[in-house]
């Protein structure tokens, strides 16, 4: 499929992420923010997946600095918190992700990137994909309804 690099200092959602990423076939490699940009050279990853807010920097700025060097990698921000999104507009942020995903969001985002279609960094979506998961969820109610009944 592709090889992940996953940018982040904490070791357990790191383990977390390239397990989901494994799952579904990607190649995955592990780093902290000091040896990012080492690991990018030598990895030659088609996506980083860079934490929002790590001990030394913020992924953001990260992210600007392995763009500004590989602008064809797919560079996603997560974080398990809030992120101003205003504040990312100018930044090189392809699409975020609020972690802890799930295995399905995670797949549709890469798929999404990987057709090459940008997740807008201001979270607009589109109507189609708003009326394409509620349609997924009222299949998963109504198989719950059917099993249980």
């Amino acid at each position: 499929m592709g090889r992940v690099l996953i940018v982040n200092d904490s070791r357990f959602e790191s383990m977390i992420l390239k397990d989901l990423l494994s799952q579904l076939g990607y190649n995955v490699s592990i780093t902290d923010e000091y040896d990012a940009v080492k690991q990018v050279q030598s990895f030659s990853p088609n996506v980083v997946l860079a934490n929002y807010v790590m001990k030394d920097t913020f992924g953001d700025r990260l992210i600007e600095k392995i763009k500004s060097r590989n602008p064809e990698i797919l560079c996603i921000l997560t974080s398990n918190s809030i992120i101003n999104r205003d504040s990312l507009k100018s930044k090189k942020v392809d699409a975020i992700l609020k972690t802890p995903a799930s295995k399905e969001d995670m797949e549709g985002m890469l798929n999404k990137l990987s057709s090459g279609s940008k997740t807008s960094v201001d979270g607009e979506i589109e109507l189609n994909e708003i009326k394409d998961t509620m349609e997924k969820w009222k299949n998963r109610i109504s198989k719950k309804k059917q099993f249980t009944t």
